[in-house]
């Protein structure tokens, strides 16, 4: 999973590096930071990543970043003996393509809004789902789930939003942004439930079987950065 951030990250150096001599080309890159928030997101969580973008015009650019998020989600899975919903950790690098349109109403400051899709490779840390297991209790027909694993697959999703960039020189620039997401990841749920089996000396019986659902993981995310212009 990092080696597959640090060549994304290398290969928006690399397009940086391409554009050193080119100065009709308004090429522009560096960090971001912020936090995600609302929607499916159970609390705030720190984001981080690297931005590039190709400016056509003043009022048309387009942008591809790489964002590293960590953020809790609350899931729930029906017909299982558990309290709902549980906590359910994901490791997350988004790599987001933006179309962007704006205006300059002065010159060192620019006003946009944006729209794109965004590739989402997610990790799951299912540790809170594993502590209320070990601590739920039976069902009232005796049924206890024993054991969950959850897997998390890659997907698309889509984005829109809205920022601002202050130049502060002719090659510096800051910028602040809000983008709303739209995604839901396709989720296999492996469970293992502890069963009455009626037989004294052997009380319990093991029954494991498999669950396709949703993990919905719409929402907000507030980015603030530094770019750099060639």
């Amino acid at each position: 999973m990092k080696r597959i951030a640090l060549t994304a990250v290398t290969v928006l150096l690399c397009l940086s590096a391409s554009a050193y001599d080119t100065d009709a080309v308004k090429f522009k890159d560096g960090p971001h930071a912020g936090f995600s928030f609302g929607g499916d997101v159970r609390s705030e969580d720190f984001a981080w990543g690297w931005q590039a973008a190709y400016e056509h015009s003043d009022w048309l650019s387009l942008e591809a970043s790489i964002t590293a998020q960590n953020d809790e989600l609350e899931q729930s899975i029906n017909d299982v003996a558990i309290p709902q919903p549980f906590g359910l950790e994901l490791d997350v690098y988004a790599l987001a393509f933006s179309a962007r349109a704006g205006i300059r109403p002065w010159s060192r400051l620019h006003l946009y809004a944006l729209a794109g899709a965004g590739y989402y490779i997610m990790k799951t840390d299912a540790e809170e789902a594993r502590v209320i297991i070990a601590g739920a209790e039976p069902s009232p027909s005796g049924v206890r789930l024993s054991g969950l694993t959850v897997d998390v697959e890659n997907s698309f999703g889509l984005h829109a939003g809205a920022g601002l960039e202050i130049r502060l020189s002719e090659r510096w620039e800051i910028f602040a942004e809000f983008r709303q997401v739209f995604l839901e990841a396709d989720a296999d749920l492996k469970i293992t439930e502890e069963w009455p089996s009626g037989v004294p000396n052997n009380p319990r019986m093991m029954q494991t079987r498999m669950v396709d659902d949703k993990l919905p993981y719409d929402h907000s995310l507030v980015r603030a950065g530094v770019s750099y212009r060639f």
